[in-house]
């Protein structure tokens, strides 16, 4: 099946949205953990680490699927 580079763009993009959300959803949801030893009333958000990672994946994934893209569009249309 041959997808044009608009559909397939499409694809790509709610893809995307939807595993952010996810991973966002995954954030919110899973709560805090106690940071300090000495002062109990400290807490941070369980994901942080990964969710900074993921969001470094995610610029770096769509940077490459943005310039797939455009270099796919320059060889379909030069054909």
């Amino acid at each position: 099946m041959k997808y044009t580079p608009e559909k397939l763009s499409h694809y790509i993009l709610y893809a995307l949205i939807g595993v952010t959300v996810a991973v966002f959803l995954a954030f919110y949801l899973a709560g805090t953990e106690t940071t300090g030893e000495i002062y109990d009333q400290t807490t941070a958000p369980v994901l942080v680490n990964f969710l900074i990672v993921f969001l470094i994946a995610m610029i770096v994934v769509t940077a490459i699927v943005a310039v797939w893209m455009l270099l796919r569009t320059f060889f379909m249309r030069g054909k």
